[in-house]
C-alpha cells in the first residue's frame, strides 16, 4: 500500500476515485468516493482517479495508480 496526495484549486478539480470502466469511459456514478478539500490523502492498492469538471477527463486529467 502507499499513500498518495492529491494538492488542487477545488475551485476547478475534484478527485474521483473511479473502477477502471469509469476511468476508461470519464464518468462518474453516485457510489463513487469524490474529494474536494483540495488536500487529500489516500491510501491505496490499485485504485483510478479522475476529475469531474467537463472535459477535464476526456482532456487526460485521469491517473491510474497500481502497487507491485
Amino acid at each position: 500500500m502507499i499513500d498518495v496526495v492529491f494538492n488542487y484549486n477545488p475551485m476547478m478539480h475534484t478527485v474521483v476515485q473511479v473502477d477502471q470502466a469509469r476511468f476508461d469511459g470519464c464518468t462518474v456514478s453516485a457510489g463513487d468516493t469524490t474529494y474536494t478539500s483540495g488536500n487529500n490523502k489516500i491510501t491505496l492498492a490499485a485504485v483510478f482517479f479522475i476529475c469531474n469538471f467537463p472535459g477535464y477527463c476526456t482532456n487526460g486529467m485521469k491517473i491510474a495508480m497500481a502497487t507491485q
